[in-house]
């Protein structure tokens, strides 16, 4: 085109240095049309060669090119703004003189260039979504770099195709001059979905025809040159690639999309660079080995929780970290593509999934075909997913078009807004707010610090994750990490303001209430999909113990359209809907148990159990939902009513252990993968032989909200006591009211921790329901030996436990036993201390390290202070020296031959 020394726009705003925000990593791009709208402007740019004048569509009369006119000039500093502004001026022109002989005024719309992202009249602008017009404003929006992606990433330079995109956006303007854009909206206010799409794409085509107009008029001009049209051809090729297409849809649309990579790593490596290469952005790799700059493993990847990216790859070839990968599908901006790099679909099903080991209590990893199975039902049934397999074809498909979007513009929400007047409101108390990715939650918070006029302390699992949240709350940030938060705290006491928590849930339990006692008021934001943290346990848990309590929800995406294709997706395969009926269920009640092959013949009712569970016990998590479908020795029972189910049950076999095993998990020498109750039973108990037996361990009951209270969840255990084995056990955080039901269940209490759960903030407790002889005289042992240990278990006083009363404090067999296993194993310290309590009362040596922890409460950090000991590790080295300093003295040959006893479980 001969752009140069025409007449420049005096409609443009050069607004780059006021742009830009949060989270903009990486670039991003819109192509108004794809092939369709330059091969419509080639069209009538030919149609002009052959003397057919197609302007005469707006006025049914034929019109003379229009006559350029000069004007003073507004110099921009570089040459694409100077380029901008003439084709601005350009289509003034154009439409001017058009209007002009329909016997009305043209009125000009603004050029507004600007960076990364920028308020309009129609919300947040990014440079993602390329160039655009805004009704509300009337002006067209561009970041310059649209131009740089079109040649470089493209392959599409030349000035007359980058001329057409402002002239395209420029036809949406001439649309609401002539009412076209007001009727369509009209229409589409009671029209169905396919029909407000289809009418928007009519939109769109008319916009390209009119596109074809200013391309006319600058033909008539002489400004196109020779190469000009072979340039917009070449253009319309590249564009209408349909990996661009696609990709400039989904930004239109505010959607991001997943598609899988099946096949070799070499095959899956090169597709996946091939599209990193295509299009901008940042490509976040997840995966043990990472390929290109930017790499992290599935474990860090909380790290990045509350950020932000353009496009991300997941390495699931080797193994499958579900909650890794849902946890990724949060992070990505609107527009963004999730490669889900997967092994050859053929051969997936028989290949051990490494991740296994972290949830199938294996030794070594196992293959998922069930996993599998529901991975390629579930994954591809909405035909929203795109699947691209090593030998096969790589489909792009022609997705209908949905209705465009914008982002937010910064400003609160409807669901924002109602949450900060109340917080505005609020007298000291706790608020939670709740919400999956996307909905705003961190942006909420930084709001309400902006409005804030005492001071507020943010506070999150890492820094980096309050990246939103700092730049709406600007200088009134104030980061601290929990830890040293927790310092302070224990340093100053009560702190006065806010306490904002970030990401609350990831944060221990225990933890997060020093922190929440210390202020007056306090705003928690967090999600509890499970896949992050401690889950629905923040809820079901933790927020329980605050009776006046204020939880609130957001429900709407803001970083990307309602209806996203990949957040539905994942929420598919991971089945994080927590979908439960919400009636009442009736009937009579029936009780069986559920064979593990349902997964693959009636899926429906194993995903029932799942949401079930999942809605009512706050651990479980998308990593259990890969436990049930493919880990050995699982067993499931269900209650129904009428064919809804209203009760489920999971049991996991454990135990069955060789004599030697389960007597070098006691002397803690070995410590096996799996059998969490049956290992402890040897680890923490009396009987280093307590492994050997088999038994059956609850890992989760539930039973419908409005069921409860029926009898159902006992009905359940009665079924399963029916199970070959010698116990059942069940490990819980210690509420009154839980072991007031497993009391009525049976069971009998044999282990109180010593620490609380993260999950739930409660002490661990472990219970058995005999079923044979031997489990009989375990569980009678263990409750004995729990006693006898109870007066020095100081967490536990005060609680009513039924315990058996067991008087006298002298040592017995089992107590020095218990001590050698301390002072020459690795028996821990919580596990002996009842019977070093005793040791210590009959002993007259002075064992500072092991009475100044055990008998006069100090803080480890303050006894290694006072003893000179560099840390945990040599404090517990100095407290084995101890007891066996102590034992020697009571009686060195019974010492020595116990010792000897114990050390030879190392070398089974």
């Amino acid at each position: 085109m001969r752009w140069q020394g025409r007449r420049e726009s005096d409609n443009v705003e050069d607004r780059r240095s006021q742009s830009g925000g949060p989270s903009m990593g990486g670039g991003g791009f819109r192509l108004p049309r794809g092939k369709g709208g330059l091969v419509l402007l080639v069209i009538v740019v030919v149609a002009s060669y052959y003397g057919v004048d197609l302007t005469g569509m707006l006025t049914g009369q034929p019109v003379s090119a229009p006559s350029s006119q000069q004007a003073a000039v507004n110099p921009k500093e570089d040459e694409a703004a100077r380029f901008s502004s003439v084709i601005f001026a350009s289509t003034e022109d154009t439409w001017g003189q058009l209007f002009k002989k329909m016997g009305r005024q043209y009125q000009q719309p603004k050029l507004v260039l600007y960076r990364n992202q920028f308020n309009t009249g129609c919300g947040m602008g990014q440079s993602i979504m390329g160039p655009f017009y805004c009704p509300a404003d009337s002006k067209v929006y561009i970041d310059l770099s649209f131009y740089d992606e079109m040649k470089n990433k493209l392959g599409a330079g030349g000035d007359f195709a980058q001329g057409y995109v402002i002239a395209h956006e420029v036809g949406h303007h001439v649309q609401k001059l002539l009412g076209t854009e007001a009727k369509v909206r009209q229409l589409q206010q009671n029209a169905s979905e396919k029909e407000v799409n289809a009418l928007s794409v009519r939109m769109e085509l008319q916009a390209d025809c009119y596109a074809g107009v200013w391309g006319h008029s600058m033909q008539q001009q002489g400004v196109l040159e020779e190469g000009d049209l072979a340039e917009a051809l070449n253009a319309a090729q590249a564009i209408g690639d349909d990996r661009f297409t696609l990709s400039a849809q989904m930004a239109r649309e505010g959607i991001r999309r997943l598609l899988v990579l099946s096949g070799s790593a070499a095959w899956c490596a090169d597709q996946a660079g091939k599209l990193r290469d295509a299009l901008p952005g940042d490509w976040l790799w997840v995966g043990e080995e990472g390929d290109g700059p930017q790499h992290c493993s599935p474990r860090a990847l909380t790290t990045l929780l509350g950020r932000e990216f353009s496009h991300a790859v997941f390495d699931a070839r080797d193994g499958f970290d579900v909650a890794a990968f849902a946890a990724l599908s949060g992070t990505l901006k609107a527009g963004s593509w999730l490669l889900l790099v997967v092994p050859p679909l053929d051969r997936w099903a028989q290949q051990p999934d490494a991740d296994s080991r972290r949830w199938s209590d294996t030794a070594d990893p196992i293959p998922t075909p069930v996993f599998v199975d529901h991975f390629r039902r579930t994954l591809f049934h909405d035909g929203q997913t795109l699947l691209w397999r090593e030998g096969g074809a790589q489909p792009v498909p022609d997705f209908p078009p949905r209705a465009g979007w914008h982002p937010a513009s910064g400003a609160p929400q409807r669901e924002q807004a109602a949450i900060l007047a109340e917080l505005a409101e609020m007298p000291p108390g706790v608020m939670v707010v709740t919400a999956p990715r996307g909905r705003g939650k961190s942006a909420l918070a930084g709001m309400h610090i902006a409005t804030l006029t005492s001071p507020a302390v943010v506070t999150a699992p890492t820094r980096a994750a309050t990246d939103v949240l700092a730049h709406y709350a600007g200088e009134k940030f104030d980061f601290i990490a929990p830890d040293a938060l927790a310092e302070r705290i224990n340093q100053q006491g009560s702190q006065p303001g806010w306490l904002i928590v970030d990401e609350a849930a990831a944060i221990p339990g225990p933890l997060l209430h020093t922190l929440t006692a210390a202020f007056s008021h306090v705003l928690l934001t967090t999600t509890v999909q499970g896949y992050e943290g401690t889950g629905q346990g923040f809820l079901l848990k933790f927020c329980a113990g605050f009776p006046h309590l204020r939880h609130r929800a957001l429900t709407t995406p803001l970083r990307w359209a309602a209806g996203c294709p990949l957040e539905r997706a994942v929420a598919d395969l991971l089945l994080l809907d927590d979908a439960v009926a919400t009636d009442k269920p009736t009937g009579p009640l029936t009780v069986a148990p559920l064979p593990a092959s349902t997964w693959q013949r009636h899926p429906a009712q194993p995903a029932a159990l799942y949401r079930l569970l999942a809605s009512a016990h706050y651990r479980t998590s998308p990593l259990d939902l890969r436990r049930m479908m493919d880990a050995p020795g699982q067993h499931f029972w269900l209650a129904k009513k009428a064919e809804q189910i209203v009760g489920a049950l999971w049991l996991v076999e454990e135990g069955g252990l060789s004599p030697e095993l389960s007597q070098a998990v006691w002397a803690g020498f070995r410590r096996p993968r799996g059998n969490l109750v049956a290992q402890s039973l040897a680890a923490h108990g009396g009987s280093p032989l307590a492994a050997t037996l088999r038994g059956r361990r609850i890992s989760r009951i539930a039973v419908h909200p409005h069921c409860q209270r029926e009898g159902i969840g006992r009905a359940l255990v009665a079924q399963a006591r029916g199970s070959n084995c010698d116990y059942l056990s069940v490990s819980f955080g210690f509420t009154q009211a839980l072991w007031h039901f497993w009391q009525r269940c049976g069971f009998m209490l044999v282990r109180l921790g010593s620490q609380r759960e993260a999950s739930s903030g409660c002490f661990t407790a472990m219970a058995l329901l005999p079923l044979s002889e031997a489990g009989h005289a375990l569980a009678e042992h263990e409750q004995q030996r729990l006693a006898r240990d109870l007066p020095w278990l100081s967490h536990w006083q005060g609680e009513k436990l039924a315990l058996p009363p067991i008087l006298g404090s002298t040592l017995n067999d089992e107590d020095w036993l218990e001590l050698a296993g301390f002072a020459f194993a690795h028996r821990p310290l919580s596990a002996a201390t009842g019977a070093l309590s005793r040791l210590l009362a009959q002993s007259d040596l002075p064992l500072p390290a092991l009475r100044g922890q055990l008998v006069h409460s100090e803080r480890e950090a303050q006894l290694c202070a006072r003893l000179g000991l560099p840390g945990r590790k040599a404090l517990l080295a100095q407290q084995r020296t101890e007891a066996g300093l102590a034992l020697r003295a009571g009686d060195e040959v019974r010492t020595d031959t116990l010792k000897k006893q114990v050390q030879a479980r190392q070398f089974f």
